[in-house]
């Protein structure tokens, strides 16, 4: 499935899990969730990534948004977000949330 630069599923795990993954994950848990993820493709290669996880009743979790910072500037992360909210929707979900970690890769703080 597509939407714009938007691909859902198996398409390209390989490289969402070797690139884009923020938090150490086994590959035994993300195959277990592997249609909750969305990634970014452009020519062929992914640039960003997101997923949609289940959190109870009518609830989800919005995690691993990752966006290639070389492209930082072409509105992936926001074309993920409004794709998983659009997803989120459609499966009856009416509240979301999403956990922050800092890793070796995230821009400064603002103090």
């Amino acid at each position: 499935m597509s939407f714009g630069g938007l691909q859902a599923g198996p398409t390209s795990f390989s490289t969402v899990s070797r690139n884009m993954s923020a938090k150490e994950r086994s590959r035994e848990e993300l195959k277990d969730k592997l249609d909750d993820y969305w990634v970014y493709a452009i020519d062929g290669g992914v640039h960003g990534c997101a997923a949609l996880h289940p959190a109870g009743e009518h609830a989800g979790e919005i995690a691993g948004l990752a966006v290639d910072p070389r492209c930082a500037q072409l509105g992936i992360g926001a074309k993920l977000l409004t794709r998983l909210t659009e997803k989120a929707a459609e499966t009856g979900t009416t509240r979301l949330f999403a956990l922050t970690t800092r890793t070796p890769h995230s821009p400064a703080v603002l103090e």
